[in-house]
């Protein structure tokens, strides 16, 4: 399920700024203001894949003591029972900000800012990402989880900046 989520992301992640803009289109009725011209699609690959390697960065900057968490579970087995959902956590988190940043990203909202909301509405955020996961483990429907976890983050960010307006 990790690896055809991962391929799944690598292959389609061009087009899933494309689809959060679309979704933000339908939802609110009202056309994003970015230019989606190939020149404009060519002079943001740059700053995308600085935004991607920001993520791998705070992927890996939990991965390790996971890891090595992992490694004293099989040192002290009080920790090995709860291994398991320490683990589908962080994965769910970490889904979650994967298909929430389209839409932040497409909006030139920075990694900061995006983790901020997610931390401030921490219960939606792992939910979204667990129910994420949970889709992408079932054969054919993960041919199409991915997309709507894009659509999700997507509608995460616009309840976002509703609430924000409402303060």
């Amino acid at each position: 399920a990790y690896g055809f989520t991962f391929a799944a992301t690598l292959i389609g992640s061009p087009f899933y700024g494309l689809l959060a803009e679309q979704t933000e289109k339908v939802i609110t009725g009202e056309a994003t203001d970015s230019n989606t011209g190939v020149l404009a699609i060519l002079t943001l690959i740059p700053s995308a894949l600085m935004r991607e390697i920001k993520k791998l960065l705070h992927y890996f900057f939990w991965l390790i003591p996971l890891l090595i968490l992992s490694l004293l579970s099989l040192l002290i087995p009080l920790l090995a029972p709860f291994m398991p959902f320490i683990w589908f956590i962080f994965g769910a988190w970490m889904l979650a900000i994967q298909y929430a940043d389209y839409s932040y990203d497409n909006h030139q909202i920075g990694f900061k800012v995006l983790k901020q909301d997610l931390k401030s509405d921490r219960a939606t955020a792992l939910g979204f990402g667990a129910a994420t996961m949970l889709s992408t483990m079932i054969p054919l429907l993960n041919i199409i989880a991915i997309p709507a976890a894009v659509c999700g983050g997507t509608v995460f960010y616009l309840e976002r900046l509703k609430s924000e307006s409402k303060r």
